[in-house]
């Protein structure tokens, strides 16, 4: 069975193809924000987006099923997943967005939980 991501983003041209998205009303201004820094991040090891509830709804609405990256030689499909702070509103840490390679049939765990 073939998972159909939310669409699909080149690594070389994600900037631009994100704009073309925000212009044409595909995705909100703030998504295409939030995600250029997101990709940005995942490609370059950068620091990313803070997840403000307005982003996440953002993301929920409109990556269900994650986001397609390809380069010439790969394509790796994504989940957007939330860090979030032991201690929620009473952290000193903030919520922030990462990619998470996602792989269809099953989820990934933490080796303590197995």
């Amino acid at each position: 069975m073939q998972f159909k991501p939310s669409f699909s983003l080149t690594v070389a041209g994600y900037w631009d193809e994100l704009e073309e998205l925000s212009k044409k009303g595909t995705i909100p201004a703030p998504l295409a924000a939030c995600l250029k820094s997101l990709i940005n991040s995942q490609c370059h090891a950068t620091i990313t987006t803070t997840a403000t509830e307005e982003l996440v709804r953002l993301v929920r609405e409109h990556l269900p099923n994650g986001i397609m990256l390809s380069d010439p030689l790969h394509e790796v499909l994504y989940d957007v997943m939330v860090f979030v702070p032991d201690g929620g509103q009473e952290s000193q840490r903030r919520s922030f967005f990462r990619l998470m390679p996602k792989y269809p049939g099953g989820k990934f765990k933490y080796v303590k939980d197995l």
